[in-house]
């Protein structure tokens, strides 16, 4: 699987380049606003390092699937899926390359958006003022610094979750287009028509499920109230996972 990694990884060098470039010069920016005590500056450059971290999780995303789509619709996926490698451990590597491309990119925007907000409250003093009313509101809603410390961490855990159960939805509609209806020169529309079927069933599902805690008081509340949905995207990520390496080692035909 590290080897098939390694591949995805060459296959994504464009993509992390052209990703990590465009940081490089809104963080440039930034840093700019921040020398020449630019209120105006800093501010745009804040809202366009917070939309960067928006398009990176579509892009991400968009990566996964267009890789995926692409090998399965190439003349020269045999040269992948005619190896000695499992169709199992060809879809686990693409999904561990997923992951790591994505908490690299987690890992330093994260880190560099630490640096850029005590930069930023250097700078400009006057924002000490707004961020004591958010702490006093945190105080008085109950949050301690623990307790948020707790809550971003569950927060990530439950984001790459559900962004892999989405990614491995998609992973299973390409494949059922790409196996139950290979000469079908629509198979692109019918992978999105696959996925938007597959995505509003989970979602019927996920409205059934119990919900344990209906008013969640504290941070241990919260996260017994969405064991639940956890539980049922990981069920999710099994079925596609399984189903589509299934059908790629009994339907594919290259």
């Amino acid at each position: 699987m590290l080897t098939l990694s390694k591949y995805e990884f060459r296959k994504s060098r464009n993509f992390i380049i052209t990703l990590a470039v465009l940081f490089f010069l809104l963080e440039s920016y930034f840093l700019y606003s921040i020398y020449i005590q630019d209120s105006e500056k800093s501010a745009e450059s804040i809202i366009f390092l917070m939309l960067y971290a928006s398009v990176c999780y579509f892009a991400i995303f968009i990566l996964a699937i267009a890789n995926y789509s692409k090998e399965l619709n190439s003349k020269s996926s045999y040269l992948i899926f005619m190896t000695p490698t499992t169709s199992l451990s060809i879809i686990f590597s693409k999904i561990f390359t997923i992951l790591i491309i994505g908490i690299i990119f987690m890992t330093v925007i994260c880190g560099v958006g630490y640096f850029d907000w005590l930069l930023l409250f250097d700078a400009y003093p006057d924002l000490d003022f707004a961020m004591d009313s958010i702490q006093s509101v945190m105080i008085m809603m109950g949050i301690n610094s623990h307790n948020f410390v707790l809550g971003i961490l569950l927060f990530v855990i439950t984001f790459i979750i559900s962004f892999f159960s989405s990614v491995t939805i998609a992973y299973l509609a390409i494949t059922l287009s790409a196996t139950l209806l290979q000469n079908n020169r629509f198979r692109g529309i019918v992978s999105f028509a696959f996925f938007m079927g597959i995505t509003y069933v989970f979602g019927i599902i996920g409205a059934m499920m119990p919900v344990l805690i209906p008013e969640p008081v504290n941070i241990w509340e919260v996260f017994i109230s969405i064991i639940p949905s956890i539980f049922l995207n990981l069920i999710m990520i099994c079925i596609s996972v399984f189903g589509s390496a299934y059908l790629l080692d009994k339907k594919l035909s290259l």
